[in-house]
């Protein structure tokens, strides 16, 4: 479990931080990630669930959750593109 990676961390840091992420879930080990920067998180996700104050909100492939509108909205921000 990473609890919040990118805490912390200046914005080149972060693709290193979560390129290393993915790779080790693609050797097989299974891996939760906790974190608010969740553009981020979901192009490591195979699967993401999004939950606010203790209440699963949605859930499912990172593709479904990032091509929710109210996703998009709500915690990417308004203009924030599908892909």
């Amino acid at each position: 479990m990473c609890d919040e990676p990118s805490l912390g961390l200046a914005q080149a840091l972060m693709p290193p931080i979560f390129d290393f992420l993915r790779n080790w879930a693609r050797s097989g080990t299974g891996i939760v990630i906790v974190e608010q920067q969740i553009g981020v998180a979901m192009h490591v996700a195979d699967r993401v669930v999004v939950i606010e104050r203790g209440t699963v909100k949605l859930s499912g492939t990172a593709e479904e959750v990032r091509n929710n509108p109210k996703v998009r909205d709500i915690y990417m921000g308004t203009h924030a593109p599908a892909n």
